[in-house]
């Protein structure tokens, strides 16, 4: 912004500008607090609007009827050139910004010549090229509206309103600033664009590591669901075989001498599930499997529980089959038909287990934990 120069009273410098004050102490008629003059002005507005009034009260004063028409003009016309050079300088600011090499987000930086780019500054460049392209969406903002102030100083015909000298002069000085500014921006535009090329082409794996279908997600969240399943379950029939037999856990079948009937007696539903599981592992011998059916009303015999099993609650893993993985070159469209099994990673059987809670047989004399 324009300022007055200190070491020459009689000379005023407003930007690119220069006024020669001749004669200043005794011909300076725009030092009028009348004609909107600030004496001993301190704040930055006050000193900017002093330092153009020589200028606009040269243009304008002799085609204005009074004072009063004077001043409400010229404060017109200083808020809108210091809103005007105040928005020019924070666009070159925000550049300066993006070229600052001592700034760690900034691209300034990639420029020095010892710098090494690495698969990390991808994201950096394409977060200054956001920055720059909402500076030249700024910039043609700011050009429109200093364009239509500009038409304002012209009559319909095209003919110079007089007075207007100096406000048209300060319009077409801003529109050569904001053309400069473009010019820097769409260079280092194009720097950047070249720089997030050369290092997307180094490395390549960034684009693959973002590339991973839905498909390929779905089939690993299956795996690992199975996986914890799996885990799950060996688990909690441990605490179960431990609840309902004293045998070692060297013993791999469990004999009906080995029960414990008073356990039995107070399993809960939630623990005949796992009993089904160590039945079908082959833990339990057919005696064993006799004597439970007896005592557990929800456990059924080798005969019934494999010609009804999902009449004992128990999950069909069949249904989480995993994928082979030669169906990564099979048409992703078999997946729209496949319901996303990505929410069921944790096993539901405990919480359908839960709620019937009260068809357990004595759940609350139950001293065993099952981790569901």
């Amino acid at each position: 912004m324009g300022t007055s120069n200190n070491n020459n009273p009689k000379v005023l410098r407003v930007g690119s500008v220069t006024f020669n004050r001749c004669d200043a102490d005794e011909n300076s008629p725009w030092e009028n607090k009348t004609l909107g003059w600030i004496p001993n002005a301190t704040t930055k507005r006050a000193r900017f609007m002093n330092s153009i009034l020589p200028l606009y009260y040269k243009s304008m004063h002799p085609f204005c009827k009074n004072a009063r028409e004077f001043v409400k003009r010229f404060h017109n016309e200083g808020r809108h050139e210091y809103d005007t050079e105040g928005a020019v300088e924070r666009l070159e600011k925000r550049t300066d910004n993006i070229m600052n090499p001592k700034n760690a987000a900034a691209a300034g930086k990639y420029f020095c010549e010892d710098y090494v780019l690495t698969q990390a500054d991808i994201p950096t460049f394409e977060n200054n090229l956001k920055m720059v392209q909402d500076i030249q969406i700024s910039i043609q903002k700011l050009e429109k509206d200093v364009k239509e102030q500009l038409c304002t100083h012209y009559t319909k015909g095209g003919k110079l309103i007089s007075g207007h000298v100096y406000p048209k002069s300060f319009d077409e000085k801003i529109i050569g600033k904001l053309t400069k500014v473009r010019e820097r921006v769409l260079q280092i535009e194009g720097s950047l664009l070249e720089k997030l090329e050369k290092t997307k082409n180094m490395f390549k794996l960034y684009k693959l590591r973002n590339a991973k279908s839905k498909k390929r997600s779905k089939k690993e969240n299956r795996r690992k669901s199975k996986k914890r399943k799996v885990s799950r379950n060996a688990i909690n029939m441990q605490k179960v075989r431990e609840f309902i037999s004293n045998a070692s856990s060297s013993v791999e079948v469990i004999q009906s001498e080995n029960l414990n009937l008073e356990a039995l007696a107070m399993i809960s539903l939630s623990q005949v599930k796992y009993v089904h599981l160590m039945f079908e592992d082959g833990q339990l011998s057919d005696d064993s499997v006799q004597l439970i059916s007896e005592y557990v009303k929800n456990f059924q015999s080798k005969e019934n529980h494999h010609s009804d099993p999902d009449s004992d609650g128990v999950d069909d893993d069949s249904d989480d089959e995993v994928d082979d993985d030669s169906d990564d070159e099979v048409d992703d469209d078999r997946d729209d038909e496949v319901d996303d099994d990505s929410d069921d990673e944790v096993d539901d059987d405990s919480n359908s287990d839960v709620d019937n809670g009260n068809k357990t047989n004595d759940d609350s004399n139950n001293d065993v934990n099952v981790d569901d």
